[in-house]
């Protein structure tokens, strides 16, 4: 079960050649979803928590906790979703060379030039980053509903974020989704 699919990629982390009017099951795209939205929820929830998000995702009838949840992280409305910034920074990492059987290449191209993604990364990356807060404050503000969110490291963002109104209430199961990246790699 995913929460997202190939119509999340657009605006500005559109994939060119992908159609957004059907999801392609066999495509790249789709393994790359596969993967790293479940690498993503399980970092930001720890692996305990996003079992039990899976799970209730498919109960019948469904939670109101667990719909409330889905509805921070996954905005089908707008075909947004920090899911699919993050698919799309490693998508689009992925996609720098291409492996041949002489090893790592890069593909050329005839009357154009080549530039680097890195910037749409970056800015894809920072803007999940955003979301994550919005989503790590949403399960303190209702702790009681998500009893298993307990994170492994502990994080005071008012030593990284001093501007942060989150500094020292709220955690997250890992440092990298809360970390802003720079086009310089900093």
């Amino acid at each position: 079960m995913s929460l997202i699919d190939s119509t999340y990629f657009i605006r500005e982390i559109h994939i060119a050649g992908l159609s957004n009017t059907v999801d392609s099951t066999n495509s790249l795209l789709s393994g790359f979803i596969t993967k790293y939205e479940a690498r993503y929820l399980k970092e930001l929830m720890g692996e305990t928590m996003y079992n039990e998000f899976i799970a209730g995702l498919k109960e019948d009838p469904i939670s109101d906790k667990w719909i409330n949840l889905k509805n921070k992280i996954v905005f089908a409305d707008t075909k947004e979703s920090p899911i699919a910034n993050y698919v799309y920074f490693f998508y689009q990492k992925n996609l720098t060379t291409t492996t041949s059987g002489i090893g790592e290449t890069r593909n050329s191209s005839e009357n154009s030039d080549r530039a680097s993604a890195y910037k749409k990364m970056v800015d894809s990356w920072n803007e999940m980053v955003k979301w994550n807060y919005d989503v790590v404050k949403f399960i303190n503000d209702n702790i009681a509903d998500y009893p298993d969110y307990k994170p492994e490291y502990p994080e005071r963002y008012f030593d990284q974020y001093p501007f942060s109104f989150f500094w020292g209430v709220y955690f997250c199961h890992t440092r990298e989704l809360f970390t802003y990246k720079n086009s310089l790699g900093l």
